[in-house]
């Protein structure tokens, strides 16, 4: 009976994630009370509503989700960030219970922020004299809504599978089916071409490593010689790339937010303009978050301090490298190569697709068509090796 349980496991993960999939889809087809949801409704998709889709599924901006999963991606970096600045045994001091807590306090700070710029730019109808509280149950249903997404990205990390990834594979393919509509296939040749080779790129990546040989002093047979440290080429996959759609987003909060206090001053309407990836300040700003996020993100995750740490304590270390200083050196140098790789290749990646709509051979919508192909391609290199994992566990058979 436990055997025949444990087949089925891959199959309830994937019965689970194909039901937060549907709660997801839904809530974006349901709007805020009181927005006037014919006046999003319309053919006008421009490149930054495609690229703020990324992190919110909802294209028009006007649904219980309008926030989508930016305060929880922005909350989760946030907290990884403090944490790799303290050292293992004030790791070890905070419980996984506390540090989830507060990711969720600080995901709400900003949802309340958030939705307090949202609601400026949506339109609604109240009743008269009921203004306010509609505003306010408006309000507040952007917030909830936010909780809920938490919710379920953490509901599918424990019984799902992909994580938080799958509500930004949903906004993906939304994205793409955006993109190819409404298109002919003279159109659609080029963004489709560029797609292709930037997919055959990511895996690729993906896919290749750098295996630095390994000393571990508790295998002394045949396979000593094939002990190695492995490090993907893109050593966090697309995360930059969806990090920087979310990490974008947050100079043009700040501009919206403090013209709201001084709306005619003529610098923040400026950059509120420019702020755009069809204007050049704005390229070169998203091109230097996504630089910026590859090269800190791939020191986060795979950190030379803590292998270094964890070497000394298991007694093992690198082939013909002293412990210590000097494997730390090591370690960081190969980092800082393989993330500024990474980073210059997701540069040309998503940049060369810019360069082509600044230039007038791509059109604004379809320039998207490229980044959500490179985010879906990782996404799904990402899941086949979850995937992977079950058929290896459940492929186990029990001694007893």
């Amino acid at each position: 009976m436990r055997r025949k349980r444990k087949e089925f496991i891959l199959l309830q993960k994937l019965l689970y994630t194909a039901f937060i999939f549907a709660i997801y889809i839904l809530g974006t087809n349901i709007p805020l009370f009181g927005v006037n949801v014919s006046e999003y409704v319309s053919n006008n998709v421009d490149m930054d509503k495609l690229l703020i889709q990324t992190i919110s599924g909802d294209l028009n901006q006007c649904s219980i989700f309008n926030l989508g999963i930016f305060p929880y991606m922005i909350s989760s970096l946030l907290i990884q960030i403090i944490y790799a600045f303290k050292s293992e045994e004030s790791k070890k001091r905070v419980s996984a219970k506390r540090r989830n807590f507060f990711t969720l306090v600080t995901a709400i700070i900003i949802s309340l922020i958030q939705s307090f710029t949202y609601m400026g730019r949506l339109n609604f109808s109240f009743p008269k004299g009921f203004e306010y509280l509609g505003y306010a149950v408006a309000y507040w249903e952007m917030v909830a809504g936010s909780m809920v997404i938490i919710l379920l990205c953490s509901r599918n990390k424990k019984y799902g599978i992909g994580g938080q990834t799958i509500i930004i594979l949903a906004n993906i393919l939304s994205t793409i089916m955006v993109n190819l509509s409404g298109y002919s296939v003279k159109d659609l040749i080029l963004p489709i071409g560029v797609s292709l080779v930037i997919m055959f790129i990511i895996i690729i990546m993906e896919n290749a490593e750098i295996r630095i040989p390994l000393q571990r002093i508790s295998i002394h047979n045949i396979y000593a010689d094939k002990n190695y440290l492995a490090i993907k080429f893109n050593p966090v996959g697309v995360m930059p790339a969806m990090f920087s759609s979310a990490f974008f987003l947050l100079p043009q909060l700040a501009v919206m937010l403090a013209l709201y206090f001084l709306p005619k001053n003529t610098v923040l309407l400026w950059w509120q303009q420019e702020l755009s990836l069809a204007r050049i300040p704005g390229i070169i700003i998203y091109l230097i978050i996504l630089y910026i996020l590859t090269v800190c993100f791939s020191f986060l995750f795979i950190n030379p301090k803590d292998i270094t740490e964890q070497f000394l304590k298991s007694g093992d270390s690198l082939l013909d490298i002293h412990m210590g200083k000097e494997t730390r050196r090591y370690l960081r140098r190969i980092m800082i190569s393989v993330s500024l790789l990474s980073a210059t290749i997701m540069a040309l990646c998503l940049g060369f697709p810019l360069y082509l709509q600044y230039m007038g051979q791509i059109e604004g919508v379809l320039n998207t068509l490229p980044s959500s192909v490179m985010m879906l391609t990782g996404i799904i290199c990402s899941l086949l090796r979850e995937t992977d994992a079950i058929k290896n566990m459940e492929s186990y058979k029990p001694f007893i």
